[in-house]
């Protein structure tokens, strides 16, 4: 991974400039963005060599949403130059707003709203840490302390949405709960298995190490988007699955792992696993992993 150590050095030189910043942090979201789309196998999600399980959207689609997640990170930099504080209600407006892009581009196909909001609150709180010199030990606080107004939706849910539902029938939070843990599931576990996949596979690409990525958040998380597809037993059923997937790659290799889920993808496909949140964590995780030690 040459890109990250060609960052990490260009980023020392370049710290003390906001609008350099601004172009290192959109360049490397945008990419991140894109690596997922570059994943196969990709079990029932969306890739440039099919649709998975999905009959309404295609890479086509997903092109067009991802371009307008530039004009996102531009308006979320704008705030951290602009303004000494982190606002949550400014950046909740920024969401909304990019939300309307996103269904304006996808003639309203709902393609990343959670990664709307993962990453936007996530790209927030790192571009604003970098210019106050806020060391990456104290981020996932920062971003806990930062959602805590999150607290706030579930006094008023309604149960109209499958999240809302979801959390009523089982306690599970979603997004929003990986958002006020400060990302636990990034910070304390996805990112050090990053690490490990790196230095025990350091030939793998980006695309690779998101795959690597997605099947460890499969067998970590209860995904929300995969439940409201499949059913709550049968998610926790198919993470014996990954976990198994997860045992080869640290103790056997790569390549058997990789063979294994490309045997498995239509199977995957036909059983609808399209796990939009692990996506989600997977691609902000991605962009954490240049500032992980």
């Amino acid at each position: 991974m040459k890109y990250l150590t060609d960052f990490k050095k260009k980023f020392q030189i370049d710290s003390f400039n906001k609008k350099e910043i601004k172009h290192f942090l959109i360049d490397i979201a945008i990419n991140s963005i894109e690596t997922e789309l570059l994943c196969y196998p990709s079990l029932g999600l969306v890739s440039f060599r099919d649709s998975g399980c999905h009959l309404d959207m295609n890479i086509d689609t997903f092109l067009k949403s991802k371009d307008t997640f530039y004009a996102y990170f531009l308006e979320i930099s704008v705030l951290c130059m602009d303004f000494e504080e982190l606002n949550f209600a400014q950046l909740k407006l920024a969401g909304i707003r990019q939300e309307q892009r996103m269904f304006k581009a996808t003639n309203n196909i709902n393609t990343q709203k959670g990664l709307i909001f993962n990453f936007g609150i996530i790209f927030y709180v790192v571009f604003h840490s970098l210019i106050h010199n806020i060391d990456f030990c104290y981020w996932s606080d920062k971003i806990k302390q930062f959602a805590k107004p999150l607290e706030n939706d579930f006094l008023f849910f309604k149960d109209k949405t499958k999240g809302e539902i979801i959390f009523k029938q089982y306690g599970i939070l979603g997004a929003r709960g990986e958002a006020l843990s400060g990302y636990q599931n990034i910070f304390a576990k996805g990112l050090p298995f990053a690490k490990k996949c790196f230095d025990k596979y350091p030939y793998l690409k980006k695309n690779e190490l998101y795959l690597c990525l997605l099947i460890f958040y499969l067998k970590e998380i209860d995904d929300t988007t995969l439940i409201s597809k499949i059913g709550y037993q049968n998610t926790q059923e198919i993470k014996e699955q990954f976990q198994e997937l997860i045992y080869i790659l640290e103790n056997i290799n790569f390549e058997v792992f990789l063979n294994k889920i490309i045997k498995n993808n239509n199977f995957y496909k036909k059983q609808n696993i399209s796990p939009g949140g692990c996506a989600d964590l997977s691609v902000v995780t991605l962009f954490l992993f240049y500032f992980y030690k």
